[in-house]
């Protein structure tokens, strides 16, 4: 009987030690909806074709190749579902919900731009951003500063982090100083 208990304590041991594989998915092909429901349209993009397909394979890559088969830590977010709020809404889950020794993946398939910016350190004065679906109401695109502050707060818990950002301008989006 002590055997028995010992074994079940262990292994509910390893559960609370494991780390846990979380990923996000941000595809976004839709800027301007066909119809957009008689708002007024303040910022115009092209719409792409491909985004969602690439982050569809991302995702089935990361399922089949490095293990993220936990369907509940996976999170795939499309279109008019990225909006500013809700793709900060996301990130803020994956900072609340991982722990020390997780591993977290970030997709994101999309536009991203540059925004002035007077009292950046770069050389261009100018941040780096990812353009949300709800731009085309005037909404803000995020700025890499906004998602380094979010990345570093997942960093400082000791996950351990991979952010692919498929877009434009992407090259410092996410990082400090080269």
């Amino acid at each position: 009987m002590k055997k028995i208990i010992l074994i079940l304590i262990f292994l509910h041991s390893i559960n609370l030690f494991a780390t846990e594989q979380r990923a996000l998915f941000i595809a976004i092909d839709t800027y301007l909806p066909e119809n957009p429901l008689g708002k007024v349209v303040r910022r115009s993009w092209v719409n792409l074709d491909g985004c969602l397909n690439d982050a569809m394979e991302m995702k089935e890559m990361a399922k089949a190749k490095f293990g993220f088969s936990n369907e509940k830590n996976i999170q795939f977010i499309q279109n008019q579902e990225c909006t500013r709020n809700r793709i900060i809404e996301e990130l803020n889950k994956l900072i609340l919900n991982s722990k020390k020794g997780d591993i977290v993946f970030i997709y994101y398939a999309g536009h991203g731009s540059q925004t002035k910016n007077s009292l950046s350190a770069e050389s261009d004065f100018k941040d780096e951003t990812i353009v949300p679906a709800d731009a085309y109401l005037g909404v803000k695109d995020i700025r890499d500063k906004e998602l380094a502050a979010l990345f570093n707060k997942l960093l400082d818990k000791g996950v351990v982090l991979t952010v692919i950002f498929d877009s434009c301008h992407s090259g410092s989006i996410g990082r400090g100083p080269l």
